[in-house]
């Protein structure tokens, strides 16, 4: 199953509320995961009224010392509807460390190999962000939202790169 990296090339076009929803909809998998990988925080614990754990950053330090398909597993919890929720730290600084760490250990990679639809809920995209700087193929699937930029191929290897390895917008 694909991982799928859901982000915004510009202001806050509701990311996050379509990788839940996508997520809590997808129905013809057994299992769901819904990671978030927002450099610049978490809001989906705050959302959902969730106790705090140790989510994102237990997921990081935990693939630092090697990891198994079961390892992002252990880091969700259980939403209703099924799908699984990895939150991120609400702070900006410890959520990109989180986020560069996951993609040192290759975690991405291996989710996107395994059998179960993976979203990542990968926030606003903006230059020298972690996500823009790991073009595919590290995410299988991408889908961007919000209005284009003049500045989005001078800082990202341009849309069209993307485009050729099945990410984009809706409209692309």
């Amino acid at each position: 199953m694909p991982l799928i990296a859901l982000a915004s090339v510009k202001s806050s076009p509701g990311v996050t509320t379509a990788a839940l929803a996508l997520a809590s909809a997808w129905k013809n998998a057994e299992r769901r995961l819904l990671v978030e990988a927002d450099p610049s925080g978490g809001d989906l614990g705050l959302w959902l009224g969730l106790p705090a754990n140790a989510g994102l950053a237990g997921l990081a330090a935990a693939a630092r010392h090697g990891h198994d398909a079961g390892l992002p597993w252990r880091h969700a919890r259980e939403l209703a509807g099924g799908a699984h929720l990895v939150t991120a730290p609400a702070g900006a600084e410890q959520a990109a460390a989180c986020v560069t760490a996951l993609a040192i250990a290759k975690l991405p990679q291996e989710l996107a190999a395994g059998p179960e639809p993976t979203l990542a809920d990968c926030g606003r995209l903006y230059p020298g962000s972690r996500p823009s700087r790991s073009p595919p193929p590290l995410h299988s699937r991408c889908w961007w939202s919000g209005r284009g930029s003049a500045s989005w191929p001078t800082w990202s290897r341009g849309s069209a790169d993307w485009s050729r390895q099945g990410c984009g917008s809706p409209s692309s």
